[in-house]
């Protein structure tokens, strides 16, 4: 039976404490013989981390997608559409699926003009580059639902950089 190069498994310490070890194999002949070579690795403590990881994930995956408050990550460049949103989102905006809100634009769901008057294309690149010069931006705004309908929203705009991109993290009610 062929065996793996390269595997994980779980190996007992002396005391009876389970330890993750990954194993590496390599064969080779010698004398007319094949040979082994087994190189043994504790892994537990990078278990431990990804077990960590993946509980974090999971909590802030739920903070966000539970949220009272309605949550938009999108880019700083207004033409792209919506990278993500929570349900909350979607409820206070009228959209059924997150489906549809994500193929959207910022622009797609504000109305032509702000209650001053001024172009929702342009103020919302002023509260954008406000947030990414100051972290944050704090802001009343019309938002067009779904039916046309038109509804004030306190947002709060907060820019988050990973891997070299900014992203704007849009908490609105």
């Amino acid at each position: 039976i062929p065996v793996p190069n390269q595997y994980e498994t779980i190996g007992l310490k002396k005391n009876g404490e389970e330890l993750h070890v990954e194993i590496s194999l390599f064969g080779f002949n010698s004398d007319d013989k094949t040979k082994f070579l087994v190189i043994w690795k504790d892994i537990t403590d990078v278990k431990h981390k990804e077990t960590k990881l993946i509980e974090s994930e999971e909590r802030f995956k739920t903070i966000f997608t539970k949220a009272n408050d309605g949550i938009i990550l999108h880019h700083t460049d207004i033409r792209k559409p919506f990278i993500d949103c929570n349900e909350a989102a979607c409820k206070l905006l009228g959209y059924d699926k997150r489906d549809e809100l994500l193929g959207k634009t910022i622009t797609d769901i504000s109305p032509r003009f702000q209650n001053d008057g001024e172009l929702s294309k342009s103020a919302v690149k002023k509260r954008i580059n406000e947030c990414i010069e100051t972290g944050q931006s704090r802001f009343e705004w019309l938002h067009s639902k779904r039916d046309n309908s038109i509804v004030w929203i306190e947002v709060v705009l907060t820019s988050l950089s990973q891997n070299n991109h900014i992203y704007i993290h849009s908490l609105f009610r």
